[in-house]
């Protein structure tokens, strides 16, 4: 799959966010852990890709 397949929309992510935010839907906590575990987590799966493939 081409990279430009994988890239994210981060601005979506923002907009999409404040929305969730903004409805009570989520606390702002919840996006700040987001904000932290995912791109880990994306750091994670990215570095351990070559031991499973």
């Amino acid at each position: 799959m081409p990279q430009e397949d994988l890239d994210e929309r981060p601005d979506m992510a923002v907009v999409l966010a404040a929305q969730r935010v903004h409805s009570g839907a989520h606390y702002p906590s919840d996006l700040a852990a987001v904000a932290v575990l995912g791109p880990a987590a994306a750091a994670l799966v990215r570095g351990a890709r070559h031991l499973l493939w």
